[in-house]
């Protein structure tokens, strides 16, 4: 069991991280292509990598507690997983926003063209803070 909830917290971990890069690269597209086109690019593209995201951020979150509760990984991992858990808690809020932007550059407009901007930002922090949390959970965990 143990093995099957550290591979699903892997996966999660690495989904994220993709699309937290994906979210990256779509909104310096979308940011070059104009606000015209955000809501096309969002209807389709955007849509699918929120449902990605908020997938890989349930399995992380479920996985993550299953396993500090079952085999008791505060204790074990001490400052770096306490560490890891702020930066997972920075993930979630960073996705939160992330799907506020992906709403506005859905609707166009002004709005779309700052939710691009944002969106590129926003990714490029979220793939920061995912291979904050993957470093951390190693320190912690070896």
């Amino acid at each position: 069991m143990h093995t099957t909830l550290l591979t699903i917290h892997f996966v999660s971990i690495a989904a994220g991280i993709g699309i937290s890069f994906f979210m990256a690269v779509l909104g310096i597209v979308v940011e070059k292509q104009g606000p015209q086109d955000a809501p096309i690019v969002m209807k389709y593209a955007g849509v699918a990598s929120t449902r990605l995201g908020m997938g890989a951020l349930t399995l992380l979150w479920a996985s993550g507690l299953w396993m500090s509760f079952a085999y008791d990984m505060a204790s074990v991992g001490g400052v770096w997983f306490q560490i890891k858990i702020g930066f997972v808690v920075l993930l979630t809020i960073g996705v939160s926003l992330q799907m506020v932007n992906l709403r506005k550059m859905r609707e166009g407009g002004e709005q779309a063209a700052k939710a691009a901007a944002n969106s590129k930002k926003l990714g490029m922090g979220l793939l920061a803070s995912g291979i904050i949390v993957i470093t951390t959970a190693v320190l912690a965990f070896g």
